[in-house]
């Protein structure tokens, strides 16, 4: 996805806030996502936390593994990812897993969010990296 504002439910706020671009990933019923600079995807591409909270971080192994709390996403299929997407955009984000998503704000990536509102594109800048590729990300998420 290129880089776009989405309008996001934080902590029972609604915020209309630019997010950088964004790999989307879905298999069975689990869901990745990073964020990437530029505009435009390469897989090579260094693959960067997805500045929002709700999305694990910690872990290489499920680096980028979405939280869907009471959620059920759909099973990943071409038919279903933009439901998937969907999803999870609209989902309230709380506070679980809001930290390491920001370098501005390493604790707490939502005072980072309420930060870009009134911006025209996400800092790049801010984004923390991975140490990965999109290829190694996936790569690994497949042979486990």
């Amino acid at each position: 996805m290129s880089p776009q504002k989405h309008e996001i439910n934080v902590l029972e706020s609604k915020l209309f806030i630019p997010l950088p671009a964004l790999v989307f990933l879905g298999i069975k019923s689990d869901y990745w996502i990073w964020a990437i600079k530029g505009s435009k995807f390469n897989p090579d591409a260094e693959a960067f936390h997805v500045p929002l909270p709700n999305v694990y971080s910690q872990s290489y192994q499920s680096c980028g593994r979405i939280c869907w709390g009471d959620h059920k996403p759909p099973t990943a299929s071409p038919n279903t990812i933009t439901n998937a997407w969907e999803l999870f955009i609209s989902s309230s984000f709380n506070e679980h897993l809001s930290n390491g998503k920001s370098k501005a704000k390493p604790n707490d990536v939502h005072q980072q969010l309420e930060k870009t509102v009134n911006r025209s594109s996400y800092p790049v800048k801010d984004l923390i990296s991975t140490h990965q590729t999109i290829t190694k990300l996936v790569s690994t998420i497949i042979n486990d």
